[in-house]
């Protein structure tokens, strides 16, 4: 029997549905990045009330997380999403090349989607560990029960 390489990409996931279980399940991982060295700053992609939320919850540590607005990183389709995402991921990656994101889907139970593109984004999200494979890159999906 022959094993494959484990992938670089570490997919991890988080279902919450308060806005203190957003934080319960972002701040231990942040936490987790900050305390790695040679990584670059980790990122926080999320709705912009959950990233005030964590930047008070990190207090002075919040200087050292990226925080960008879901829906600037989720833009256009989820196609156009996976292509910006690798460009990020291969420009900012530390010398030892791992980065951590936390990542709040734009996607879910969001006015103004239609079905298609809902579906489009749910496969989005199903693909990206082979799509992300070769990355190593450790991403926390975070999903809000209360807007799915």
């Amino acid at each position: 029997m022959t094993t494959g390489q484990p992938s670089p990409f570490d997919h991890r996931m988080a279902v919450f549905d308060s806005d203190d279980g957003f934080v319960a399940a972002a701040l231990p991982f942040l936490g987790e990045a900050l305390g790695a060295s040679g990584e670059p700053p980790p990122v926080a992609i999320a709705a912009p009330r959950n990233l005030d939320l964590l930047r008070d919850a990190l207090g002075p540590g919040a200087k050292d997380v990226t925080c960008i607005p879901h829906t600037d990183w989720y833009t256009g389709s989820a196609a156009n999403a996976v292509a910006q995402a690798a460009a990020y991921l291969n420009a900012h990656a530390g010398p030892g090349g791992r980065i951590h994101l936390v990542m709040e889907p734009v996607w879910t139970g969001r006015a103004g989607r239609s079905a298609r593109e809902t579906t489009e984004w749910i496969r989005y999200e199903a693909l990206a560990n082979l799509l992300f494979a070769p990355l190593a890159t450790t991403a926390l999906c975070a999903y809000d029960t209360r807007t799915a």
